[in-house]
């Protein structure tokens, strides 16, 4: 006596079926309507993304903002030198001509040298490697920082190897005169 299986299906296969069907559909609705609302503040952190999940392509302008990066977490280093209001070259001099403190963003130090009373050359970096604006942005910044007061005027020569910035100080009566003061070239952008 022999039966054929062919045409009866059992309900254990039947339920089977169906319970395949709509737990395969449950992820598919899941996965479709899960958005950024449906997640708590700090479920995703650092560790659980991928290494290569955000990046500066995807982050849209204006989305990240000063306030909510980490002390030090942008140094000037990272900053391109296209960017607009980015320090370039800086150097903090004594009336004498010496320099106190300095930074560049270019190879090598800044170079200064006091010619006469109150005038000096400034060179941003040194000759091995002379600053050569690529953009013509650049622009230069100084300040009287002598206890003294007086003014200060600056402007740059160009020459056959480099651009000297050429700085004179002046004392409260506009004679020539030696002053500490503070120089920097920042990037002025593409609209200065």
């Amino acid at each position: 006596m022999s039966r054929d299986h062919r045409s009866e299906l059992s309900p254990a296969l039947v339920i089977a079926f169906i319970s395949l069907l709509i737990s395969l559909s449950g992820v598919a609705w899941a996965a479709t309507k899960i958005t950024t609302k449906d997640i708590s503040r700090g479920a995703v952190t650092t560790p659980k993304l991928d290494r290569q999940a955000v990046t500066s392509q995807k982050l849209g302008k204006h989305t990240v903002k000063s306030n909510r990066l980490a002390d030090g977490a942008v140094t000037s280093s990272a900053l391109s030198l296209e960017a607009s209001g980015v320090a370039l070259a800086g150097v903090k001099v004594s009336a004498n001509g010496e320099i106190l403190s300095s930074f560049s963003r270019y190879p090598g130090p800044p170079q200064v040298e006091r010619f006469a009373p109150g005038r000096y050359n400034v060179l941003p970096i040194d000759d091995e490697a002379p600053f050569q604006p690529e953009t013509g942005r650049e622009l230069q910044m100084a300040a009287i920082s002598d206890e003294r007061g007086g003014e200060i005027t600056t402007f740059p020569e160009f020459s056959s190897c480099c651009i000297v910035q050429k700085v004179f100080t002046f004392d409260s009566d506009g004679n020539p005169a030696d002053r500490a003061f503070n120089f920097l070239i920042y990037a002025a952008g593409p609209d200065t």
